[in-house]
């Protein structure tokens, strides 16, 4: 039987949450993969949060569980009622058996399916004995799987992966806190359109993006920050385009994409997208507001996008600051998906490979033509960075490391997170055997840290942990990387990124 602890609500936890579904064929192996909201998002969602106990299940399309409310901590809904909610225990791969209490955050019925409730997608929250737990979908498709709770949000985003969950007295203040943000959102919502409501929505949101970008592990589950989603939403509704910019400017940890803001398009026509032009060539605007403003751009309708929005992304990408050149090459690259601009916005691409010679921009176009010629299934030999290299001068076809800071960056510190891009030429060793962070001290010397243990490693990408032994001092001047390649055929290789 599992042991229950008190906190506030009286009540061991489990947020209990699913992706979205559409209950005639549901299956938890099947669909979108689950999406993992923080809690204010949970409870900004939910229609009903109650804390019940669980009964019986019940097999069927979808399979559902009784629950047995003794709380009710949003909406209406008489205590000691009951609910059929649709049910993830034939889907969990757990050693405690199905919970016995639950906090449930709970939508309306649906309507093919009457009385029965559909729990909120994102993030399951499991109290047994002194720590608490939250159930994943680590692969789509494939089972949810329970993980030990940190803290939030940094826990859902993927890069802390506690060895232990949370005690209750600590779930207890995150729910707390989690529960104000989502009151002071839906209040900011209500208020009355206008300058006094905008400053209220901005305040909400997450602090600007900061430059260089960190590089984040999203994986497992696809990380959604609704509530700011939907603060967003309301701003770009508004006529204001300069907060409708510093909104999109914020640091959401993912890019926003079509699927979080269906009502967004719509909005970037007329005077809204030549501000966004303006905004993006102006050199007196901050670095987020320029890069927000372009990347912006890729929302944008194929048939509104013209030739010369083409220009000015590739003026953008050859010869302005770095990051607001990078948010000009992944806009071109989400533009040659257009069928009018394809061929056009590739072309740019490789004309500004040869003309920008930050490592930074030429590894994001080579990942650009990568990716726009494996859409064509064009790329050449199964060389994904012909094309880059192909646009170079003559005499600058090195291969490139490039660094970014990674999630813990506090100094002083044992192990600090980095970022990785490359991009290799052909007959360079493609596998990466190691990498090595490089701290360049304030006296003037070198420090290597232990070889990196990787959160993940794709392809021409990743992130990874750096040990340092002593820890390095918050005084260090910055920091390179050293990687060796190997492949079969080639001698190992070793490849440093640029520094400062």
């Amino acid at each position: 039987m599992m042991k229950t602890h008190a906190i506030s609500l009286s009540y061991a936890l489990l947020v209990v949450s699913v992706a979205t579904l559409a209950l005639g064929r549901w299956n938890p192996a099947q669909g979108a993969q689950m999406s993992h909201h923080d809690l204010a998002s949970l409870f900004f969602l939910a229609d009903l949060i109650v804390v019940a106990e669980a009964g019986p299940q019940h097999e069927g399309t979808p399979p559902t569980r009784t629950f047995h409310v003794r709380q009710v901590l949003k909406g209406e809904g008489p205590r000691d009622a009951t609910l059929q909610v649709i049910d993830l225990a034939p889907a969990w791969r757990l050693d405690t058996p199905a919970p016995e209490q639950a906090v449930l955050f709970l939508r309306p019925p649906h309507p093919d399916h009457a009385g029965i409730r559909v729990p909120v997608s994102g993030g399951m929250l499991l109290v047994d004995g002194d720590q608490s737990y939250r159930l994943v979908q680590e692969n789509n498709p494939g089972p949810y799987v329970a993980v030990a709770l940190g803290h939030d949000p940094d826990d859902v985003l993927g890069w802390e992966r506690p060895e232990r969950g949370l005690p209750p007295r600590e779930l207890e203040a995150a729910l707390t806190a989690a529960a104000s943000r989502a009151t002071a959102a839906s209040q900011a919502l209500a208020l009355e359109e206008g300058p006094a409501q905008r400053q209220a929505l901005l305040a909400l949101l997450p602090p600007r993006r900061t430059f260089p970008p960190p590089m984040r592990h999203l994986v497992p589950g696809t990380y959604r920050n609704a509530l700011a989603e939907a603060l967003i939403a309301a701003i770009a509704a508004s006529d204001d385009h300069a907060a409708f910019v510093d909104a999109m400017g914020r640091d959401l940890a993912y890019p926003l994409r079509h699927r979080h803001l269906s009502s967004l398009r719509a909005t970037l026509v007329g005077a809204r997208l030549d501000f966004l032009r303006a905004t993006a060539l102006d050199p007196s605007q901050p670095t987020s507001s320029r890069a927000a403003a372009v990347s912006t751009m890729a929302l944008t309708a194929c048939d509104v996008i013209e030739d010369t929005d083409l220009d000015t992304l590739a003026e953008l990408a050859a010869r302005h600051e770095t990051w607001v050149a990078v948010a000009a090459v992944t806009t071109l690259e989400a533009l040659s998906k257009c069928d009018q601009h394809r061929s056009d916005a590739r072309k740019r691409l490789a004309e500004a490979a040869a003309e920008n010679a930050d490592g930074h921009v030429r590894v994001a176009i080579a990942q650009g033509l990568s990716n726009i010629d494996a859409r064509r299934k064009s790329s050449s030999d199964g060389d994904p960075w012909a094309a880059l290299f192909a646009s170079l001068p003559r005499g600058e076809r090195l291969p490139m490391l490039v660094m970014q800071p990674g999630p813990r960056q506090a100094l002083p510190a044992t192990t600090l997170d980095f970022g990785f891009r490359y991009a290799l030429p052909s007959g360079h060793p493609q596998q990466m055997r190691q990498i090595v962070a490089l701290a360049h001290l304030s006296d003037g010397t070198t420090q290597r840290s232990e070889p990196g243990r990787y959160h993940w490693h794709g392809r021409g990408r990743g992130l990874a942990a750096f040990d340092f032994h002593p820890p390095i001092a918050a005084t260090v001047r910055g920091f390179s990387a050293e990687a060796t390649f190997e492949g079969k055929g080639h001698e190992a290789r070793q490849l440093t990124s640029p520094w400062p």
